[in-house]
Order: structure tokens, then sequence, then C-alpha cells
């Protein structure tokens, strides 16, 4: 997979192998994909941010699985939250971030773009 950022449209361009499968989604659900990925994964660089009953609340809160699925089996399976779509991942990572953070999501964002800017570094970088 390779991830491109263009400061212009605020956009990423990811290629996925081996069907070189090209989306370009904005920076902020980028960004948000990874913030939850982070908190919620067992090998998540901030996994233990989150409190037991939180951890299970966000979880539930990602669309990866149809409204049919019981939550029981949501719970015991990542790719529940792999496959969520960008605007639950978004809506999950804002409420950490309020949560946890005592911040918004776009705040964090704000500040990490301007840090990047500031170091001429590209944002990606701070993600990988």
């Amino acid at each position: 997979m390779t991830t491109v950022f263009n400061p212009q449209t605020q956009t990423v361009t990811i290629t996925r192998r081996p069907l070189n499968e090209t989306i370009t989604v904005p920076f902020k659900d980028h960004y948000a994909r990874w913030f939850v990925i982070e908190h919620l994964h067992s090998d998540g660089y901030y996994k233990s941010v989150l409190h037991l009953t939180e951890l299970v609340e966000a979880w539930l809160m990602c669309d990866g699985f149809d409204e049919s699925v019981p939550d029981s089996y949501k719970l015991g399976d990542w790719s529940h939250v792999r496959d969520s779509s960008y605007e639950s991942l978004v809506g999950v990572a804002q409420w950490i971030a309020t949560k946890r953070w005592d911040r918004t999501l776009d705040q964090i964002i704000s500040d990490m773009l301007y840090n990047a800017a500031a170091v001429s570094c590209n944002p990606l970088d701070f993600l990988y």
C-alpha cells in the first residue's frame, strides 16, 4: 500500500496492492482511521488510553458489520473495526478525542498539520 498526501487539497491518495486500487480521501478521514486503530487495536500505540467500558463502547460504534450481527460477534472480530466506513471512523475518532484527550478531532489534526509544516515534514510520516 502506498499513501500520498496532497497539501493543496488536504487529501490522501491510497493505492492498495495487488489490485492497484486507488482511492482519494480527505486527510481527516485517513487520520481518523489511523487514530481509531491506534486506540482500539491490540498492537496500537494508544491501546491503553481507553478504559475497558470505553473500548467496548467505541468498538460498538463502528459499522463494519450490519445491524443484524449480534454485538457479541462484533466485539470478537477485528474486521468489524477494520471494515468500518470512514464516516463511522470519524465519529469514533471524534468521540475518543473528546472523551480521552479533551480536544476535538479537528484540533488534534490542525495541530499535527501545523507541526508537520513547521518542520517541513509530510504529515503522513507522523502516522507510520
